[in-house]
């Protein structure tokens, strides 16, 4: 059932970014239409999904038990950004992308992927492992990850983990959303039936204004044609062979199984993170290296996805 599942959402996926693509092409959705968008995802759709999520899922013994899994997921892409130096040498990917480099390697597209990916192969009851992962993914790129491309635009520095400014950069709605719903499952607390279903629906939105997203930026990426540059192959295996089956590993050793293991798996291997190329272009690094490696790992999942939901009933 999975398998078919997998199918079905890779067909609905190819659909709405076709249709993103499409509106890119003719002119409908301008990068303006992209921004609203994109807008939409994380300062609406997201905070409901993540609130209606939360409230309607989890009990303080539950969270409990979720933040426990944050021992899977943080290790992991920990782990890649210390690989990331020596693999970077061997791809002779240049040092004036390495910190790029590290970040595509490490962190998974949670939002704009992610989340459809999880609820379209796994259904609902997925979501909150999910979120679980998206906690860690965030958390881990804003503190450790953002320093590494800030460190491709000034070679010399030393990579910048600067806590302060990291806070800074966490405080978006759905990561603000995340922490007040833990703050309303801790106390206990309900919110009116009107507010719950308003979060539901507007939650709902997460999957086709992502892929419609996504569709759109990848006609922006590619009208110019793809390019494949160096360590662009260490990424592709990084995202869809070597990440999940370290979570999975990291997951058996920490006793960690069934649902929660096949959501952090699915998730670990995503495309990599769209907000590393904003990033880059923020910092002044290289965002072109940055926006082509998150086309091709995009593009790369759709024959991915498949095969995930051959393996996910085994664990």
């Amino acid at each position: 059932m999975m398998f078919y599942n997998a199918l079905a959402a890779v067909a609905t996926m190819l659909i709405l970014m076709g249709l993103g693509f499409l509106f890119a092409w003719k002119g409908y959705l301008t990068s303006d239409g992209d921004g609203l968008l994109s807008a939409l995802v994380v300062r609406a759709a997201l905070p409901g999904s993540i609130l209606a999520t939360m409230l309607n899922t989890f009990t303080r013994a539950r969270l409990a038990d979720a933040a426990a899994l944050l021992l899977v997921p943080i290790p992991n892409m920990l782990l890649w950004i210390l690989a990331a130096r020596p693999l970077a040498r061997l791809f002779r990917v240049p040092e004036k992308r390495r910190g790029v480099f590290a970040a595509l390697l490490a962190f998974s597209n949670t939002v704009f992927i992610g989340f459809p990916v999880v609820r379209a192969v796994i259904g609902e009851i997925g979501i909150p492992y999910a979120t679980v992962y998206y906690l860690a993914n965030t958390v881990v790129f804003w503190v450790f990850g953002s320093g590494l491309i800030q460190r491709d635009a000034d070679a010399s520095a030393a990579p910048s983990f600067n806590i302060s400014a990291a806070l800074k950069r966490l405080a978006i709605p759905p990561f603000i959303t995340l922490i007040i719903s833990i703050v309303l499952v801790v106390l206990g607390v309900s919110l009116p039936a009107p507010v719950m279903d308003a979060a539901q629906s507007v939650g709902g939105l997460v999957t086709p204004l992502s892929m419609v997203f996504i569709g759109s930026m990848l006609y922006r990426v590619t009208r110019s044609g793809l390019k494949w540059e160096r360590g662009f192959g260490a990424v592709i295996a990084a995202r869809y062979i070597a990440a999940p089956a370290l979570t999975v590993l990291t997951g058996l050793a920490l006793g960690v199984s069934g649902l929660p293991a096949q959501v952090f798996a699915l998730q670990s291997g995503m495309a990599s993170m769209t907000q590393i190329a904003i990033i880059a272009h923020d910092y002044g690094a290289d965002s072109e290296y940055a926006s082509l490696g998150i086309a091709i790992s995009t593009l790369s999942l759709m024959a991915a996805l498949p095969l995930f939901a051959l393996i996910l009933p085994l664990l």
